[in-house]
């Protein structure tokens, strides 16, 4: 195993107000990478985002994938694994399709993870107050974000709308040399740092809707 280099990553995430393409998804295949069959992949290029509302397949249905290989009627969804899936497609299955110019580039100064550790419930009697069950509810963890106000930036303008309207995104991280990471995400928070001398910041909290996923062709 060998260390990989952040330089060259990039954030990026979709905009407000974008409706993406929609299109008529008629195969779908048992594969990993699972390939998706349209009518016509124009205007899809590597690495653009897929959501797929509803197609009969759970291990699809409302997430977010990477548009890996593409041919003229056909394109691999990366992170997809449906060797061993017991769905078919739906009748009227579709794709929505985000395009680069439905995203915003974000250039932050730091993206860090933050995992939720598992919740309980307490089952506590006055026999034995420790004991608990798993919370039902499940959290997916959120993002730190940090970076520069710039009010001419349209990156900033977007990160403000987002925590404005609480409209839920989608985040996707490009790793050099190393895949995707990708989730969808609400903006929650946006505070700012004034130092007495220095760049005027501002950190963000993100929260994710589904677990981060990192996939790769």
């Amino acid at each position: 195993m060998s260390a990989k280099s952040t330089k060259g990553l990039t954030v990026h995430m979709t905009k407000a107000g974008v409706t993406p393409a929609s299109m008529a998804v008629t195969a779908i295949s048992s594969a990993s990478p699972a390939i998706a069959t349209v009518a016509d992949t124009s205007g899809m290029l590597t690495g653009d985002v897929a959501l797929f509302p509803a197609s009969g397949f759970t291990e699809l249905d409302n997430k977010a994938f990477i548009i890996g290989v593409i041919d003229a009627t056909t394109f691999e969804i990366l992170g997809a694994d449906l060797v061993d899936t017991v769905g078919t497609i739906d009748v009227g299955a579709t794709v929505a399709h985000y395009s680069s110019s439905d995203m915003v580039l974000i250039c932050l100064s730091a993206l860090t993870l933050n995992v939720t550790e598992p919740g309980t419930v307490s089952t506590g009697t006055y026999c034995d107050p420790t004991t608990s069950i798993p919370s039902s509810v499940v959290e997916a963890g959120t993002l730190s974000l940090a970076g520069f106000v710039d009010i001419t930036s349209e990156d900033y303008q977007e990160l403000l709308l987002a925590e404005d309207d609480g409209v839920q995104r989608i985040i996707r991280v490009t790793l050099p040399s190393n895949g995707y990471l990708i989730a969808p995400m609400t903006v929650s928070l946006i505070t700012w740092d004034l130092p007495l001398d220095g760049a005027i910041g501002y950190t963000g909290t993100g929260v994710l809707g589904s677990k981060l996923r990192h996939v790769y062709s």
